[in-house]
């Protein structure tokens, strides 16, 4: 596929994605790079091939039970399917196949938006930064342990991490990561309302205030407007400061690489 086509097929995901919870009351929001696309260029980012949402975890979690695979779309996350070792779950575009070159499930998923639950987190921003770097250890260890295509991972780092890797793999690798992650998931849906929300496993930024999800606004994304935070400027200067400003040319280009099913 073309970037042209794949991020189409994206796009077009996420508009299913956007029509079935407005249909069903459920709220989303755009978020990272696709909120940079909508805020910047009224459009996804020229050359990404990534596609971001943010959901609070009560409309994630009816998301979870009321949404049901059809032909064209599917949606995995850790309760439905063992090969998930993230926080968040993927709406898949059933026509088509993508790949990274490093994972076991390469060509296992088609094309995909990412659905991220929003929690509320700790008020204590020293308990935040300890949260965050908790629960993305365990997702990065599980990532590598579980996720990472053995020989593309051990070309790419040197002699002495890869013997760290293969010690890993036959001590750690026996524990059940999964079920570590889905404790910690656990953990974050039940914790009381705070002043703070955010999403676990990530470290870039410590969360953010809840007030500013306190509304709706919508932008232009592509031939549709869809719905990002009210204090969605606040939101992206805390994450990435002057968003407007385009990054160095030499990191213009998408991530993975894409094909039609045939």
């Amino acid at each position: 596929m073309t970037l042209s086509e794949a991020q189409g097929c994206i796009k077009e995901t996420l508009y299913y994605f956007a029509d079935f919870c407005d249909a069903r009351g459920l709220i989303y929001w755009l978020t990272y790079g696709t909120l940079i696309g909508a805020a910047r260029h009224g459009d996804i980012i020229p050359w990404d091939d990534d596609i971001d949402v943010w959901m609070p975890r009560k409309d994630y979690e009816t998301f979870t039970r009321v949404f049901k695979d059809n032909a064209d779309y599917s949606f995995h996350y850790m309760g439905n399917d063992e090969m998930q070792y993230d926080y968040r779950g993927i709406v898949c575009d059933e026509r088509t196949l993508h790949s990274f070159n490093r994972r076991v499930t390469d060509f296992h998923y088609g094309l995909h938006i990412d659905v991220f639950p929003l929690d509320y987190l700790d008020d204590d921003r020293r308990v935040r930064e300890h949260d965050a770097l908790r629960t993305y250890r365990l997702m990065d260890l599980s990532h590598r342990l579980c996720l990472a295509d053995p020989e593309a991972y051990l070309a790419s780092h040197s002699a002495a991490h890869g013997l760290l890797f293969r010690a890993a793999k036959a001590t750690v690798g026996h524990m059940d990561l999964r079920t570590c992650m889905m404790k910690e998931e656990r953990k974050a849906a039940a914790h009381a309302p705070s002043n703070w929300v955010g999403i676990i496993g990530d470290p870039t930024v410590t969360g953010f205030e809840a007030e500013w999800f306190d509304g709706t606004e919508y932008l232009d994304y592509g031939s549709r407007k869809l719905a990002v935070p009210a204090g969605y400027e606040k939101i992206l200067r805390t994450q990435y400061g002057d968003y407007m400003k385009l990054p160095p040319e030499g990191q213009r280009k998408p991530c993975g690489h894409w094909y039609w099913k045939d």
